[in-house]
């Protein structure tokens, strides 16, 4: 430990508590760094900033002594605990370990702190009014708010309009945060400029909530006093201020005293806005009178028994309620004979109604009993036609209703949607984030992390996740449009996407029977969609979105979850030609590790394949498979191989085999398909792969 003098700790900050899952800190991040010009004008500026992938790639990194990520003393964590999650710190850089400065412990050493104020949004409301009760209900709120809270209750253009509040003031706990009965009656309002409202990372708050902090210091001058407690605690505080201010003693059963109490309050309107200390609407005025009115008649057990022996015993009240009651009666009477007359009328309708219903069903019966006797005459020769119609229709009647009932669900589906805009609206959005991750040479080896880190294994001693890696390496030069097993669709997303850009996927389900060329290329074309997976084109049989995928020209990684095999079989097989079909048969997906992915530094994807190599493949391939398939759909499998080559992959011919098997079944029979699984080094994810999509329970 190097021993420092107060003088030397010249650096100031204020830094966020980052808690784990059982709420204890385990780093305070800097968020703002403090600043005293000459002037001894104060001011903060923002510090916390993460590397991106491009600056790491460019040698940039958080090592400087003057700038570091995070401040570190085990006595402040321990002295936190919990009770804040914002802290006033000062320190000095460290030459020897950049990444763990000096800090001066406030709690040991008491020192000075800036105001900070940290900005709250109250739900749902905007105006004062809103905001009164939304106070009193509370809203959602996770983690420990700093001493002296703006809460924003309305904006316009970039201004936000807040109000000053004390923690103090505040109950705040278990994911919710509401206003103290107890705490102050007015706060100051105050115009803030947006620009001035930072949001803190995600990474570093409970659950990803959204929290912000004011970027000074100082505030603006207030432009108005406004009542916050309801108006209930401000007649009851009220009162209890007139009556003392005036020297008034209250006895429980002085009912008359107390009722001229409370009109000598309601006479004296400048003792009210005395009590509040600030002028106060005169909308809110009169409802505090209002209120404070019915105090001089409670209703309470004894005024109302005062109040009813007192009109039984006036006879003019009584005889001009009899009457009240007898009008009364005389027009329920009138209104009842009414309802009598109309139900009379509709039970003779209802009797004309059943006759008539009687008529036809004598008819019906007759009807029935021609119809039974011509049933019986084609009894035998109707058996004999469902006999031959069960031998004839096999596995083609099968597709065909699977294939109509898709499409009749999807247009039925389609029909229900009020809107079109949101029918045709895609918004695709992005898994959780795991962490902040970590660089590593080579795009193969960050893939193969990757898939080890987000649950995915081998289950045979044949095959390890150094295969998968290269075999979607070598994949990604010919195609970007990847069918995977819908267990590993969402696993192997993020392994690619973090090994590529370091952020996860995004994700996106295509509505049944959608179609919307304009839309999808927006979609496909977001420079800020690396890796995207489309959910439900293969479960739905989308064929038109699917052909449309096929025909984009684009960068981004598309993975087309497969849930429902058998409708593979249903799709056409010319889709096959630019999608590949992942071999997942011998892996699982386990429980996500938890630890941090990694993205690779450098390296590009995509080798240059020439035409007159693939074509040459082409060739080799066809006469492999002994000339099954169309030249075209060998094109794809044919790049796989020449890039695996190029790369210095081996096995290529191997990874290519279930998607080869997979386009024979399609084009030359299920026969033709098993005979050449069979010869296939991975002959085991070829027949695991036919059985789920040709058998009718496979899967």
């Amino acid at each position: 430990m190097v021993w420092l003098n107060d003088s030397e700790y010249d650096h100031s900050s204020v830094c966020f508590a980052k808690r784990g899952q059982g709420k204890e800190i385990s780093a305070l991040y800097r968020i703002m760094d403090y600043h005293r010009g000459l002037d001894s004008r104060e001011h903060y500026e923002w510090a916390y900033w993460e590397n991106t992938p491009e600056e790491i790639k460019r040698g940039i990194s958080r090592d400087d002594p003057e700038d570091p990520i995070s401040l570190y003393r085990a006595e402040v964590l321990t002295a936190m605990g919990a009770n804040d999650d914002f802290i006033f710190l000062k320190w000095s850089p460290n030459e020897d370990t950049p990444n763990r400065p000096w800090v001066l412990n406030p709690y040991v050493r008491h020192y000075d702190s800036p105001a900070l104020y940290e900005v709250i949004n109250c739900p749902g409301v905007n105006d004062v009014q809103g905001l009164r009760d939304r106070l009193v209900k509370g809203w959602q709120y996770r983690g420990i708010p700093a001493n002296q809270l703006l809460v924003a209750y309305a904006e316009s253009d970039d201004k936000i309009r807040v109000v000053l509040i004390d923690r103090h003031d505040l109950i705040y706990g278990d994911g919710w945060l509401r206003l103290d009965r107890k705490g102050s009656l007015t706060a100051q309002r105050y115009m803030l400029n947006r620009d001035m409202v930072s949001r803190i990372p995600r990474a570093l708050t409970e659950r990803g909530q959204d929290r912000y902090v004011y970027e000074s210091p100082s505030l603006p001058d207030p432009d108005d006093l406004v009542l916050i407690q309801p108006l209930s605690e401000y007649i009851k505080r009220y009162a209890q201020w007139f009556f003392d201010s005036a020297s008034v003693t209250v006895g429980d059963a002085d009912a008359i005293r107390v009722a001229a109490m409370v009109d000598i309050a309601l006479k004296a309107p400048n003792r009210l806005e005395s009590f509040l200390g600030a002028h106060i609407a005169t909308s809110d005025i009169t409802q505090i009178r209002q209120l404070l009115a019915r105090m001089k008649h409670p209703d309470t057990e004894v005024m109302n028994g005062l109040i009813r022996e007192t009109l039984k015993n006036d006879d003019a009240f009584v005889k001009q309620c009899r009457n009240e009651v007898l009008r009364s009666l005389d027009d329920e009477i009138a209104q009842r004979k009414t309802d009598l007359h109309q139900l009379e009328e509709d039970a003779k309708q209802q009797v004309a109604a059943n006759d008539d219903l009687v008529n036809q069903e004598k008819q019906l019966n007759r009807q029935i009993e021609e119809i039974r006797q011509q049933i019986e005459s084609e009894r035998t020769k109707l058996n004999d036609i469902e006999q031959k119609k069960e031998q004839a229709l096999s596995r083609l009647e099968e597709d065909a209703v699977l294939r109509l009932g898709l499409q009749a669900t999807a247009r039925f589906a389609s029909e229900r949607q009020s809107d079109p805009a949101d029918v045709n609206a895609l918004r695709p959005s992005r898994y959780p984030e795991s962490g902040i991750p970590a660089p590593v040479n080579g795009f193969a080896d960050a893939l193969k992390r990757n898939l080890r880190q987000f649950g995915i294994a081998s289950v045979q001693e044949s095959a390890d996740l150094s295969m998968l890696a290269d075999g979607i390496w070598s994949t990604l030069s010919a195609t970007h449009l990847l069918a995977v097993d819908s267990m590993f669709a969402i696993p192997l997303a993020n392994a690619l996407s973090y090994s590529m850009q370091g952020v996860p996927a995004a994700h996106v389900s295509v509505p049944m029977d959608w179609a919307d060329s304009s839309t999808l290329d927006d979609l496909m074309n977001d420079e800020h969609q690396h890796v995207l997976v489309l959910d439900g084109l293969f479960d739905t049989v989308n064929e038109n979105t699917l052909f449309q995928i096929s025909r984009t020209q684009s960068k981004t990684i598309t993975i087309l979850p497969v849930g429902a095999y058998g409708n593979l079989r249903l799709v056409a097989r010319e889709v096959w030609n630019r999608v590949f079909y992942v071999p997942t048969e011998r892996y699982t997906v386990l429980p996500h590790s938890g630890s941090t992915p990694v993205f690779a530094h450098g390296s590009g994807l995509n080798p240059t394949v020439s035409g007159k190599t693939i074509l040459a493949k082409v060739e080799t391939l066809g006469k492999h498979i002994g000339g099954g398939l169309p030249p075209t759909t060998l094109v794809l499998p044919a790049t796989v191989v020449v890039a695996g080559d190029l790369l210095k992959i081996k096995g290529t011919g191997q990874w290519i085999s279930p998607h080869l098997t997979l386009q024979l079944s399609l084009y030359r029979g299920l026969d033709h398909a098993k005979s050449f699984a069979n010869g296939c080094k991975d002959f085991y994810s070829c027949n695991t792969l036919l059985t789920r999509v040709w058998n009718r329970n496979g899967r």
